[in-house]
């Protein structure tokens, strides 16, 4: 039995790239393989032609436009000329970041490998977010910047380092630039960010100033790049849900409404009363994992193992309400990506 755990213990890593060079393969085959859909075809006759000042002004209005998803693939078709798997090389190089943060950050937490592989079942379970990777669109270029930004945010507070809160507001903007969804999780990473860095630089007061500066350096030169493209999104009505009364019927209100019901178009989605769930086990987590009388290790894994169970449970619900694995990432607006993030923030500073 100790020879097995030893040899367990010996090539975890091992165990780690294996798991991600199959995954790997996996969204290969499918970028090279499946045709691409429509909104794929759109971004890259579209928009990858133009040139990047003209992505960059966002000279057509329309958010098919991943501003940096786009150069990117006008980067690789440049290179490699356009096929279904150059479009989509961008995001298939963003799973291996976003892959080997995540790897990073759950050793650098020091939980048990066993709860690592539920991180990574956790981030890469919903296959709906994760063949995302193998299409040509920002979302999940988007997502593996932003977990990238939350992990610099973690080394920051552990180090108190300039280079780690540049890192994290850097790779944060970037996350915004491949999609605008993203505003969402970057309008509550800034002032948690600065909490954080008055509580832990209370008595530098200097440096506190400097690392706040820094902050607000990087979301003014974000919101330099993003005033054009979002003012002409917000000219043509763009942001409608729908309809065409206003924001607050048309967008606002669908959004609650879907949300308290589970139903858009008819169509049955998740229970609100399962992401209730969810969330109370999420919050208890948090608040009930033992302090300074466990260790790390244990105290960590409980946090894991209360929202592994969590995220088994809303697949269970989805799968016999819905006959399909409910997509929190994309189906249901108000529970999008943030979600997901905001929590693993929560969770780092724990």
């Amino acid at each position: 039995m100790r020879t097995i755990e030893t040899l367990w213990t010996k090539n975890i890593e091992k165990y780690y790239f294996a798991l991600g060079f199959v995954l790997l393969i996996y969204l290969i085959l499918r970028a090279v393989l499946i045709p691409m859909t429509i909104d794929e075809v759109g971004t890259t006759l579209n928009y990858v032609p133009l040139s990047v000042w003209d992505i960059m002004r966002y000279t057509d209005a329309v958010p098919n436009n991943h501003i940096l998803n786009t150069l990117l693939i006008k980067c690789c078709t440049q290179i490699f000329g356009v096929h279904s798997f150059t479009v989509r090389l961008p995001n298939i190089l963003a799973f291996i970041l976003c892959y080997y943060m995540l790897i990073k950050w759950l050793r650098a937490l020091r939980v048990p490998p066993l709860f690592v592989f539920c991180g990574i079942a956790i981030v890469f379970g919903d296959h709906y977010f994760f063949e995302f990777f193998a299409l040509a669109r920002g979302y999940a270029l988007s997502v593996s910047l932003m977990i990238t930004a939350i992990y610099y945010s973690w080394r920051y507070a552990r180090a108190h380092r300039n280079r780690h809160i540049w890192k994290s507001y850097l790779f944060a903007a970037f996350a915004v630039y491949a999609n605008f969804t993203i505003l969402n999780m970057y309008a509550a990473f800034v002032p948690l960010s600065i909490l954080a860095i008055i509580l832990l630089q209370k008595n530098h007061v200097r440096r506190m100033l400097q690392h706040i500066g820094i902050v607000l350096f990087v979301s003014a030169l974000l919101a330099l790049l993003s005033f054009g493209p979002i003012s002409k999104m917000v000219a043509t009505d763009q942001f409608r849900f729908w309809d065409a009364h206003g924001f607050i019927p048309d967008t606002l209100m669908p959004v609650l409404r879907v949300s308290a019901s589970g139903l858009l178009n008819k169509k049955v989605y998740t229970p609100f009363w399962s992401e209730i769930y969810v969330a109370l086990v999420c919050i208890s987590g948090i608040f009930c994992a033992p302090g300074d009388n466990c260790t790390r290790e244990k105290t960590q894994g409980i946090l894991f193992l209360f929202f592994f169970c969590s995220w088994v449970y809303l697949e269970s619900v989805s799968i016999l309400f819905c006959r399909h694995p409910f997509s929190m990432l994309r189906t249901r607006p108000c529970f999008s990506s943030h979600f997901f993030s905001l929590f693993s923030f929560f969770l780092c500073w724990r």
